[in-house]
């Protein structure tokens, strides 16, 4: 029997690390062939990985999935012009790859994970080859263009929305990860029944739990991971922290950071400006050496800052810490607050009061270990109905090898 072919397109994949990798790799296990096509691996550090050498063109084979790559664009963590290149050449050079591959697949599948232009290259096989063409969609056009600082004109508007509804009038279904953002995309799209909510899946939690002390001595661990950008919302948060500690003098704590990003020299240096102690910065740490750091920790922060695009957004993290089974505490407003709430598994406040930010570290602190034990139970409840990795797997590939 002929196997059925699925051709990925992706801006990001292995050894990058992301959902998309898992995802290729359940599609192999099923026994489907798997092609990728996608960039030289920069991210997140803005530069090619050491074993990869920045080629035009290049193909290599991993876990018997086929992997295309395109050259990457290095330095864009610290120019928007270059991430404008980036952007611009993935979208180009990825249609081309596409023009000459795309006819050997039979499946298109589309990795959505940021910019909007990553989605052209399957679009041009879509077109061309009249091949089924889904996207699994995780940030929203326009709306991000503008929450990153790019200037809102008349003609930018005009410009973004064209191409907006140029993308995905020319998919045959949208998988969003946030059930948000088929009310925003609605407006550009002709078929109003293409649109399914699926969430990202957990992370698994594997690896040694305890391989390090975060501190030499025993208090309560707060930390946050991930990408530490504008809008994470850091600024205020290690502010509130040192209200708190000010506000308590006799409570023992520790505001762990880990990750990296283009916001981090900042926060350090509030951190400085303000002498705010019992903060530690860890560094970014590759996702199988996660579980130590939420093993260890008694909360876990998740911030955003206060605008409309956000109260929309699951971001991808959320799902981890609640595979980690610890107290959510969400600053930030919308949805995850809301998910947070009505599974009670955690606290939230808005994330631009410093002071409900700073009653926010106390109100965990005093939180019972009865308390703890009824959220971790929770979190357990919602990972396997919610945010079940298998489930998903499935659900996508239904959605995707469904008859027109």
């Amino acid at each position: 029997m002929k196997k059925i072919k699925i051709l990925i397109v992706s801006e990001y994949f292995y050894p990058e690390e992301f959902k998309i990798n898992e995802l290729a790799e359940y599609w192999q296990e099923c026994g489907y062939q798997v092609g990728v096509i996608t960039r030289v691996p920069t991210y997140p550090y803005g530069k090619v990985y050491s074993s990869y050498q920045n080629k035009f063109y290049s193909t290599e084979i991993v876990n018997d999935i086929k992997i295309y790559r395109i050259f990457g664009t290095e330095g864009y963590k610290k120019s928007t012009m270059k991430k404008i290149v980036q952007f611009i050449n993935y979208a180009l050079w990825g249609s081309i790859v596409g023009i000459f591959i795309g006819n050997k697949y039979d499946y298109i599948f589309s990795f959505n994970q940021s910019a909007l232009t990553a989605v052209l290259p399957a679009v041009v096989i879509q077109k061309l080859y009249k091949k089924r063409l889904i996207t699994w969609t995780q940030d929203i056009w326009p709306d991000s263009v503008y929450s990153y600082g790019f200037r809102k004109s008349k003609l930018s508007e005009f410009f973004l929305s064209k191409f907006v509804s140029f993308i995905y009038n020319n998919v045959d279904h949208i998988t969003v990860s946030c059930e948000g953002f088929i009310e925003k995309l609605n407006t550009y799209v002709k078929n109003k029944s293409k649109f399914t909510f699926i969430p990202q899946w957990a992370d698994e939690l594997v690896g040694d739990s305890i391989v390090f002390n975060m501190s030499e001595n025993k208090v309560k661990h707060f930390t946050f991971a991930g990408n530490i950008s504008k809008a994470v919302n850091l600024e205020n948060v290690v502010l509130a922290f040192n209200k708190y500690q000010l506000n308590n003098e006799n409570t023992n704590v520790q505001l762990n950071i880990v990750g990296d990003g283009s916001n981090l020299n900042y926060i350090k240096e509030i951190v400085e400006k303000n002498n705010i102690p019992n903060i530690v910065f860890w560094g970014r740490h590759p996702k199988s050496e996660m579980k130590q750091f939420y093993d260890q920790s008694d909360f876990l922060i998740i911030s955003l800052n206060d605008h409309p695009l956000y109260s929309i957004m699951i971001p991808a993290k959320f799902q981890t810490y609640v595979a980690a089974r610890k107290p959510i505490f969400a600053i930030m407003n919308g949805v995850v607050p809301e998910i947070v709430t009505e599974n009670e598994i955690g606290i939230y406040c808005k994330p631009d009061d410093i002071d409900l930010i700073a009653e926010g570290f106390k109100t965990c602190y005093n939180i019972s270990y009865e308390e703890i034990l009824r959220i971790s139970k929770n979190c357990s409840n919602l990972l396997e109905n919610e945010f079940n990795k298998i489930k998903i797997q499935k659900q996508l590939t239904e959605i995707l090898l469904k008859e027109n």
